[in-house]
C-alpha cells in the first residue's frame, strides 16, 4: 500500500503509511527539556575541558540538527570558542546551496559565532569524477550513483571539519540525532565522524520540541529536513517514512526492548517493522569503533 502525504508543500511518497494504535501514549515519549538542555551543556563543557581543548568545530547547513548542536556548544563553551562552518556544493543556478548557506550565516549571526565558508564543489567534483560519477546531471544518476555522490560531499565536508579543527587546536562537534543513527541514515567517516555528538540520544521528534524549548529561531524549525545529498533530497522523501512514524517505533524497539511481534500490537506494519529492523541491524557496524583481530603474541616473559 501508497499513501500520498504533503510535507510543507511537497508530497511525499509514503510507502509506510501511518497506522498508529491508541495504545501508543506520546507522552511515554516526552522529555525533562531543561533537564536535557544541562545535561548537553555540562557534557560537552566537561569533554573539552577534559581534553584540553577550547575550540568547537560544527558544520552548519541551516538545518535543525546543526543549529540546536551549535546553540548547546555556545552554551556550554561560549560564543567565542565556537566555529560554524558552512559548506555548499554549488550546482546550477545555486539555488540550494544559496539558501543553506544564508540560513547557517543567519543562524550564526542569531548566535553571535565565527562564520566560516569552506566550498566544497571544487574538491567534491574531482572526486566523484575519478569514482567514474559525472556529477553535472545528478538527475540522470542512478540512485545508487546519487548516494555514492552523496557520501563523497559528506566526506568531503568532514574534511574540511577536521582541517579546520587542527588549525584552531579544536574538536569537531557532530550533530546526528538518534533517530538517525538507529537506523544508520548517516555517511561514516563523513558526517557521523566527529569528537562529541550531544545530540545522539534525542529522536527527531524530540528534538523538534527541544529546539523551541531553547527559542530556535522560526526560520531553522520551517525548514524541511534534508541531507542535501543532491537536488530536491529530503529526509523524509528518501527515507520513504515521516520521523513521526520511525521514532515511536524506534522507541518500542531499541529503547524498551519489544519484539517486533509486540510493537506490531501498537499498529505498525509487519512491512514496516522489518524494513526498520533490517535498517538498524544492517548498520551497527556505523556506531562502533572498527574492529580489530587479536593476533597470537609472544609466550616470551620479560624480567624487568
Amino acid at each position: 500500500m501508497v499513501q500520498f502525504s504533503m510535507v510543507k508543500g511537497k508530497r511525499v511518497i509514503n510507502v509506510y503509511p501511518r497506522v498508529f494504535a491508541a495504545k501508543f501514549r506520546p507522552e511515554w515519549m516526552k522529555l525533562d527539556n531543561e533537564a536535557v538542555r544541562g545535561a548537553m551543556v555540562s557534557g560537552l563543557a566537561d569533554f573539552f575541558e577534559s581534553n584540553g581543548k577550547t575550540k568547537a568545530v560544527i558544520g552548519l547547513s541551516g538545518g535543525l540538527d546543526s543549529s540546536v548542536g551549535a546553540q548547546v556548544a555556545v552554551e556550554a563553551l561560549g560564543t567565542k570558542n565556537v566555529i560554524g562552518v558552512a559548506m555548499p556544493y554549488q550546482r546550477i543556478g545555486g539555488i540550494q546551496a544559496n539558501t543553506d548557506w544564508q540560513d547557517a550565516h543567519h543562524l550564526a549571526r542569531h548566535l553571535g559565532i565565527r562564520f566560516i565558508t569552506r566550498n566544497i564543489t571544487r574538491a567534491a567534483k574531482e572526486s566523484a569524477l575519478e569514482a567514474e560519477i559525472d556529477p553535472s546531471d545528478p538527475e540522470s544518476l542512478s540512485e545508487t550513483d546519487k548516494n555514492r555522490l552523496g557520501n563523497i560531499k559528506a566526506r568531503q565536508r568532514m574534511v574540511m571539519l577536521m582541517d579546520l579543527s587542527a588549525q584552531e587546536n579544536g574538536l569537531v562537534v557532530g550533530t546526528g540525532n538518534k533517530s538517525e543513527i538507529m537506523i544508520g541514515y548517516s555517511t561514516i567517516f563523513g558526517d557521523a565522524a566527529c569528537a562529541i555528538n550531544p545530540l545522539a540520544y534525542i529522536y527527531k521528534t524530540q528534538e523538534f520540541v527541544f529546539a523551541r524549548h531553547i527559542g530556535m529561531p522560526d526560520f531553522i524549525l520551517d525548514r524541511i529536513p534534508s541531507a542535501g545529498l543532491y537536488p530536491g533530497q529530503t529526509d523524509e522523501g528518501q527515507l520513504g517514512f515521516r520521523y513521526s512514524e520511525l521514532d515511536p517505533l524506534c522507541f518500542l524497539l531499541f529503547d524498551q526492548g519489544l519484539l517486533p511481534q509486540e510493537a506490531a500490537e501498537f499498529g505498525f506494519t509487519k512491512r514496516f517493522i522489518k524494513r526498520v529492523s533490517w535498517m538498524h541491524g544492517a548498520n551497527l557496524f556505523k556506531e562502533k569503533m572498527p574492529e580489530t583481530i587479536k593476533i597470537p603474541t609472544s609466550r616470551v616473559r620479560v624480567e624487568v
